[in-house]
């Protein structure tokens, strides 16, 4: 059931119906999503992983409140032993099904041969949001940061959250308990808010985001492209996988804000970043809060850390120590989040790599600026940043992009075998799949995406003065996106809803 469907969208729509008539009639609308949350998981994951993910979360939700009960002075260890085994289960249960496939493979090789196949094997859905998101509910648990739940209706309310569970973004208990077990009113204003983020989300899956992916397939599918037009290709594929993914979550906010449910935002203008480091700071926020929280800020702060930092005599090396090594570590975490295989491994070590390198230059940095009186604010300077950061980040994509390390090396070399610049005008574009109309679509879709950003970038949100004007103005908008999706769409005659990028991951 995927969030692009017809079905998915039914299935909204009928949920909405029970949450506004039912559930505000007898006050139970925080029951109609547990039961609708249950009957999504179901559908997509299958009875057999929905009972290992309840009894994954009933772990946990245990769990928090004995820790919670022990976590003083006199009781502290035994706080620890259960915090620490429900933190090594999540993560084992986590690990397990994103690792089946190798790990299955060297059971059979190396111990004996087990009826269970790879094919046998589905992955609970969102099984990488919502495992990373109890975990980080009851590490806060644990650092009194925050409070047990002590209503495991509601704790599943919380973990299984159908909209947010498939690809994020990733939430803190009280972002979304405190508004779910509110009794919300049906706010035609809010409802119509929803329409339009929903609207324009569909719009950058299904005309932008599929449109390309098309082209893309097309160069990347034929052995004997070389040169500027593999490059093309991954500079596409970054529009893809940006309109994708910024897509979905467009439209999983919207379900959810027909709900009363406020989500928290997950993309702020990447395409204006001026450097990597800012790049991960406006994209997939909510995983680069969870990180920075859980992960980043323990490191930076450790004493152990602190004290080894202590033997370096510079001064700004022996203060950056520890945020150059939490980078290190938090990047190669957020590859190995999105997959498997030494590929992944190497695009969390080359997006570390520009992190860290930025913190280790910067004294440098200052020097040459403070010499050359170069104005750092300057237009011309802010476009070559952000054109530098396009291309480094373009590159990063040739690893998650393959389906292993050899093939990456692969596109790499071929990109560089030849420079021959005008294949991407003399029509030979045309060979991959789109015409004329559709790669004027396409361009144009990029450019909107371009504008949308910038609008961002200096917080000006679109969607909030489009809400501040009449209605007339209004339903426009609503129906231009409705006949772009319906017009522009990327269907074809046997249809089937593509699957979202980062559902993959």
């Amino acid at each position: 059931m995927q969030v692009n469907s017809l079905e998915y969208l039914i299935f909204v729509l009928i949920v909405l119906a029970m949450y506004y008539s039912l559930g505000q009639l007898f006050k139970i609308q925080k029951y109609v999503l547990v039961v609708a949350n249950i009957i999504f998981f179901l559908n997509v994951s299958g009875l057999k992983n929905f009972i290992i993910s309840l009894i994954l979360i009933g772990v946990v939700f245990e769990a928090a409140i004995i820790v919670e009960k022990y976590n003083c002075e006199d009781k502290k260890n035994l706080a620890k032993v259960f915090f620490y085994g429900a933190t090594a289960i999540d993560i084992i249960v986590l690990c397990f099904f994103k690792f089946y496939k190798p790990a299955l493979e060297l059971i059979d090789k190396m111990f004996f041969r087990t009826e269970l196949t790879i094919e046998s094997i589905i992955k609970p859905v969102g099984i990488a949001f919502f495992s990373l998101t109890i975990l980080g509910y009851l590490i806060d648990v644990y650092h009194k940061k925050g409070v047990a739940e002590k209503n495991f209706i509601q704790f599943i309310q919380f973990a299984f959250y159908f909209p947010a569970i498939v690809q994020g973004p990733f939430c803190n208990y009280n972002e979304i308990s405190t508004q779910a077990n509110k009794q919300h009113k049906l706010d035609l204003r809010c409802f119509e808010k929803g329409l339009l983020r929903f609207l324009w989300g569909a719009t950058k899956k299904i005309v932008i985001a599929d449109r390309i992916a098309i082209i893309v397939s097309g160069i990347l599918g034929q052995d004997d492209n070389y040169g500027i037009i593999i490059f093309y290709a991954f500079f596409l594929y970054s529009f893809q996988i940006y309109a994708d993914f910024s897509g979905g979550i467009d439209m999983i906010m919207g379900v959810s804000q027909w709900f009363g449910i406020e989500l928290p935002e997950n993309f702020k203008a990447p395409l204006l970043s001026q450097n990597v480091t800012e790049y991960w700071k406006r994209w997939h926020m909510t995983l680069g809060r969870w990180m920075e929280r859980y992960v980043y800020y323990p490191i930076v702060f450790d004493k152990k850390i602190y004290n080894f930092s202590k033997k370096i005599k510079n001064k700004y090396y022996r203060n950056a120590f520890s945020a150059v090594l939490a980078s290190i570590i938090v990047f190669i975490l957020v590859g190995i989040w999105h997959g498997t295989g030494w590929n992944y491994v190497v695009y969390g070590a080359y997006q570390a790599f520009f992190v860290s390198f930025a913190i280790i230059a910067e004294p440098f940095y200052k020097t040459i600026r403070k010499r050359i009186n170069l104005n750092n604010e300057s237009i011309s300077w802010t476009m070559f940043k952000v054109m530098r950061t396009m291309i480094i980040l373009i590159f990063g994509r040739y690893l998650i992009k393959s389906s292993d390390l050899a093939q990456a090396w692969e596109l790499l070399a071929r990109t560089f075998a030849s420079v021959d610049g005008f294949r991407l005008l003399d029509g030979t574009l045309l060979q991959y799949g789109l015409d004329y109309k559709n790669l004027l679509v396409m361009n144009l879709g990029i450019c909107v995406l371009f504008v949308s950003d910038l609008f961002k970038y200096k917080n000006i949100f679109i969607f909030e003065w489009i809400q501040k004007q009449d209605w007339v103005f209004r339903g426009l908008v609503c129906i231009t996106l409705i006949f772009s999706i319906i017009i522009l769409g990327i269907y074809g005659p046997e249809y089937s809803e593509s699957m979202f990028v980062y559902g993959g991951f």
